[in-house]
């Protein structure tokens, strides 16, 4: 059975903005996953506007004790460490758009059912206008 231990922290970071051109999409080097999208975020965002979410994807994570963190426009920041059992997870990340800032939310949702769903949250900020930013989590081994 899958012992899944989350400590699930919320973190603040002033991010800076960059224009970035990327499609929905993943990369893996040197221990390091990666699930990331670019939209265009509005530098003070409120709760009535859409909720930003990309498509989740699978992926098969071996045992060990994993960094979980947050990138936004360039800059990123370590959330939690979580410890995981080797198993095939569905990754998600959302963007909740608050007053002034947007709440990321990622989940690691294990593909056997029986088993808990771990979050790790993140709130993002920005400096500049509406502009293409490229966002997401990541997984360091």
């Amino acid at each position: 059975m899958v012992r899944s231990r989350l400590r699930s922290v919320s973190a603040a970071v002033l991010v800076a903005m960059v224009i970035a051109a990327a499609a929905p999409g993943t990369a893996q080097a040197q221990g390091r996953a990666t699930h990331y999208a670019t939209h265009t975020l509005a530098w003070n965002p409120n709760p009535s506007m859409a909720v930003l979410c990309m498509p989740a994807r699978s992926i098969a994570i071996a045992a060990g004790t994993y960094t979980w963190g947050a990138f936004a426009g360039g800059v990123e920041m370590d959330i939690t460490s979580i410890d995981l059992i080797a198993e095939d997870y569905f990754w998600g990340n959302c963007l909740y758009p608050q007053d002034g800032y947007y709440l990321m939310v990622s989940s690691l949702d294990p593909d056997d059912p029986f088993l808990p769903t771990a979050y790790a949250r993140a709130t993002v900020s920005f400096l500049a206008p509406d502009r293409a930013v490229t966002w997401g989590t990541y997984l360091d081994s």
